[in-house]
Parts: structure tokens; C-alpha cells; sequence
């Protein structure tokens, strides 16, 4: 519970939040399109993935994520999430994915944050600033990513998938990965939030 929804959306913040030129998680999590993305979809893909625990409000733990997120006392930083990307993401949110590919739940949002990751990672922002990446992978994963989809989401731990499926999460993965290089972040977010 708390590596998918507290770690897996610290994560799945602070790819697009960076892009979208947010540098604090407390800005983050109150940007309209953000907060949507996280607690209305996002959060609500993982927690699909989770077995019920006695005694736990999955709902009002969610709650508590978000406010503790919002809290400008904290200030912390989007590239301290960002960081380390190839240690947390494979348990944090594909772990899940792959779950949710498999059950036949909701993936989308889950997606759609490993496409901003892919992007984060090339190493430039939509402003064309170098972003400082710190990631033991991350040069690996951005020469994947330039060979393809499927090479990226491999080395990023995506596995044991079916035929049907990986052809299905790759166009899902390209299509966001095109729409954020063609439409920048934002536009690409609220276009996904549309749907």
C-alpha cells in the first residue's frame, strides 16, 4: 500500500509536474490538472491493484496522501522524487501495471506517467534547459527509449506479458510519449483527463 500509493505517486507527480515547469511537490499536488491525474485517476488504477486489509480506508488514506503532499511546510522538491527513477519505479507502478494489464483493469494513468518518465529522461525540459538527472539508468534508459517503446519498457522491468498485451501497452505508451513530445505536458495531460 504504501510503495504503490504513497512512492508510486510521488513518482507519477513529479515526471509530468517537472515537465510542466513545477518545481515543489506542494505546487504540484494543488495544480488543478496534476491533482486530478493523482488522486482521481492515478490512485484509483493502483488501489485497484491492491487486496483489501482489515481495518484500512483505502479512500481516506489516499485523502491523507494528498494533504500531506499539499503541505508548504514540507517544501519538498520535484527532482528529489524524480531521482532514482530505475530503483522505485519497478515496484512502485509496474509491478501494478503489469497487474492491472493481466486483470483487465484501468491502466491508463499508469501508463501515461511511465511515458512522462521516458520523457523526463531524455534529459531536456519543453523549454529546451537541461534537466538534472539523477539516475544510475538513466542515460541507459534514454538510449532504450530512442530505440523503441518496447526496449524502454523492458528495461524498465516490464515483463512476462502476452503477445496481445505488450502490442496493446506499447501503441498506449507511444501515443502518450507522441502527444507530450507534439503537444508539450499540459496539453497532453488535459486531453487525457478529457476522456
Amino acid at each position: 500500500m504504501k510503495i504503490r500509493l504513497l512512492n508510486g505517486s510521488h513518482s507519477a507527480l513529479s515526471y509530468p509536474s517537472y515537465l510542466m515547469n513545477i518545481r515543489y511537490v506542494d505546487e504540484a499536488i494543488k495544480d488543478p490538472d496534476i491533482g486530478n491525474f493523482i488522486r482521481n485517476h492515478y490512485m484509483e488504477e493502483i488501489t485497484a491493484t491492491l487486496p483489501r486489509i482489515d481495518g484500512v480506508d483505502f479512500s481516506a488514506y489516499k485523502d491523507k496522501l494528498i494533504s500531506r503532499f499539499g503541505n508548504q511546510a514540507i517544501k519538498d522538491t520535484i527532482l528529489r522524487l524524480a531521482s532514482d527513477g530505475s530503483k522505485k519505479i519497478a515496484n512502485a507502478i509496474v509491478k501494478p501495471l503489469e497487474e492491472a494489464i493481466k486483470k483487465g483493469s484501468e491502466h491508463t494513468y499508469m501508463v501515461f506517467a511511465l511515458a512522462c518518465w521516458g520523457r523526463f529522461l531524455l534529459g531536456t525540459d519543453e523549454q529546451g534547459k537541461e534537466i538534472p538527472i539523477e539516475d544510475p539508468m538513466g542515460q541507459q534508459l534514454a538510449q532504450a527509449l530512442k530505440k523503441s517503446p518496447r526496449a524502454f519498457l523492458e528495461l524498465s522491468s516490464v515483463h512476462d506479458l502476452s503477445k496481445e498485451q505488450w502490442s496493446l501497452l506499447e501503441r498506449m505508451f507511444s501515443n502518450d510519449l507522441m502527444a507530450i513530445e507534439k503537444n508539450g505536458t499540459r496539453q497532453a495531460l488535459k486531453d487525457l483527463l478529457a476522456t
